[in-house]
């Protein structure tokens, strides 16, 4: 079980900083280098690793390396999607191994200092960070061990750092409940018992929506949703503490599929079913509790009740079986049906 923690470079001096936008950029240069010599030469295997030289940059031989081995994951994702046009790699992330990072705490004025060496041009810097409460939930917990591996990444915010910590999965839970989970954009989650969590999401989302993009009060509203998905997360398995499997729909590109009207997509944009989902996912991991994902054909069509099928069984919040006349909340029916589903 693998958890990260990030940490902010951006106490760093002036110089350090420019230091390391310069490695950003070249690193940028070189990992597109290798993705252009790996398209045009049809080598999606590792044996080119071992002849780099011929790249040109001022970086060391270890870096190099780092970085192809990078484009040639980037090129072989392109590849596993089917896709053909050739990728390219605009981020600023680079993910560096126990060669180029070391970390030492409490040391000086600062928590943190990350030391990166090996990279070039006899360059190391030492970069000053100080820990928070997230960084120290796990470094405090000598239950996890801190992993000898680092993701280095520039956004629009600065330069952070993500730390990673480890530690054995729990053994999955042998007893307990099952229960199904319908995630929607009125309601938070409906569980196949009925229970509803995250009521309050649609405001949240919709104050997202009426604030001007970017500004620090849409910044604001989006952490404020965030944080209301976390406590909905929280009072859920406070409620079910006994579950061993939760069932959930499988959706992917659930918003690009989706046909709304431009009113509705400007608030259904900030709809965070992947965000629940993988806040669902971690605290399941860390609990022992299986997580199954199920086909979601039909799962809103369906009666839970004598299992016929027909759209029009559903007005919005409601569903009236059209065959048996059964009626109950449309996201309740629905997390019945899922909670009846085999697994994929």
């Amino acid at each position: 079980m693998i958890r990260r923690s990030t940490i902010s470079l951006n106490f760093s001096n002036k110089n350090k900083l420019e230091k390391l936008n310069t490695i950003f950029e070249e690193y940028q240069r070189v990992v597109n280098y290798f993705i252009d010599y790996i398209w045009s030469k049809n080598v999606f295997h590792g044996s080119f690793l071992s002849s780099t030289n011929h790249c040109s940059t001022w970086f060391s031989a270890r870096m190099i390396q780092c970085a192809a081995k990078q484009a040639l994951s980037i090129c072989k994702s392109q590849r596993r999607k089917r896709k053909k046009t050739k990728p390219s790699f605009n981020k600023f992330s680079m993910e560096l191994d126990q060669r180029f990072y070391d970390i030492e705490f409490d040391k000086n004025s600062f928590d943190i200092w990350l030391k990166f060496s090996s990279i070039g041009d006899k360059m190391i810097l030492w970069c000053p960070s100080k820990k928070h409460n997230h960084f120290n939930k796990f470094y405090e917990d000598e239950s996890w061990n801190l992993k000898k591996s680092c993701r280095l990444r520039k956004t629009d915010k600065g330069i952070f750092c993500d730390i990673f910590f480890q530690k054995e999965d729990p053994k999955k839970r042998i007893k307990g409940r099952r229960i199904g989970l319908d995630v929607g954009y009125k309601k938070l989650v409906v569980s196949s018992d009925g229970l509803s969590f995250g009521k309050e999401i649609e405001e949240k989302c919709n104050k997202i929506a009426n604030k001007q993009r970017n500004s620090n009060n849409y910044r604001k509203a989006i952490v404020e949703k965030n944080e209301y998905i976390n406590k909905s997360v929280k009072d859920f398995f406070e409620k079910y503490d006994n579950l061993k499997e939760i069932k959930i729909e499988r959706l992917k590109n659930l918003k690009h599929k989706s046909k709304f009207s431009r009113t509705f997509n400007n608030k259904f944009q900030y709809w965070s079913y992947s965000n629940f989902i993988s806040r669902l996912k971690l605290t399941s991991e860390e609990l022992g509790v299986q997580v199954t994902e199920v086909d979601p054909a039909y799962t809103s069509q369906t009666c839970s009740s004598c299992s016929h099928v027909d759209k029009s069984s559903r007005n919005r919040e409601m569903f009236n079986c059209t065959y048996c006349n059964i009626i109950l909340d449309a996201d309740h029916n629905a997390a019945l049906n899922i909670f009846f589903k085999f697994r994929l």
